[in-house]
């Protein structure tokens, strides 16, 4: 006797499929967040990173005999941060000994502006800020425009020193100097010199 048997053939139900495609979303949700995350931070530690090397090739042009322009080696070099340029930093020469910058954003010409470094990954500097020597720290805000470190042969801790808008000094000396980087996530971090003792730190919080 031939018997005949039924074949069942069984596939995903539409529920199912909805809740699978559901859970693959999410992963591929949490991944992209992820590694988004991941590049925002590689971007704004490898721009730190540009900062501090930059800080430290200027403090290494103070205090040794680099040419300033020719025949002159006796003008101290430093670093310019200026909120109205906040995607580029700056080393300079202070060949007027005024311990400001007065040079050109382009550096194009014979001034005294060696270096600009664009800072990449669209990261840019939000906020200045400075400890006075009882480390006391400012933030500054309305009528402030940039900050230099100054380097003068021998000493490798930095003269910081803030100008307004006019390119006029503000409060006098201070300590020490915060440069507050910002990614395009909103995450910050911060790179930081002593002029006591000059030493260069990155940090991810303020005091």
């Amino acid at each position: 006797m031939v018997k005949f048997f039924r074949q069942h053939k069984e596939g995903f139900t539409l529920i199912e499929l909805v809740v699978v495609a559901g859970i693959i979303s999410v992963i591929m949700l949490i991944v992209v967040f992820d590694t988004r995350k991941f590049n925002d931070s590689i971007a704004l530690k490898s721009a730190a990173a540009d900062v501090s090397i930059a800080m430290r090739q200027a403090q290494n042009f103070g205090v040794s005999v680099k040419e300033s322009s020719p025949g002159q080696f006796n003008a101290p070099y430093g670093m310019w941060f200026d909120l109205l340029n906040p995607s580029n930093i700056f080393i300079y020469s202070d060949t007027n000994n005024n311990r400001a910058f007065n040079g050109s954003w382009d550096c194009a010409g014979n001034d005294e502006c060696k270096e600009k470094i664009p800072l990449r990954a669209g990261i840019r500097i939000n906020r200045l800020c400075a400890t006075d020597f009882g480390n006391s720290l400012t933030c500054f805000n309305t009528g402030f425009r940039s900050i230099t470190l100054t380097y003068v042969r021998p000493n490798p801790e930095p003269l910081v020193r803030s100008f307004d808008t006019n390119n006029a000094q503000l409060f006098g000396a201070w300590k020490g100097l915060y440069v507050e980087l910002v990614s395009q996530r909103g995450t910050f971090i911060y790179v930081v010199t002593d002029a006591v003792s000059g030493q260069i730190t990155v940090q991810n919080t303020i005091p």
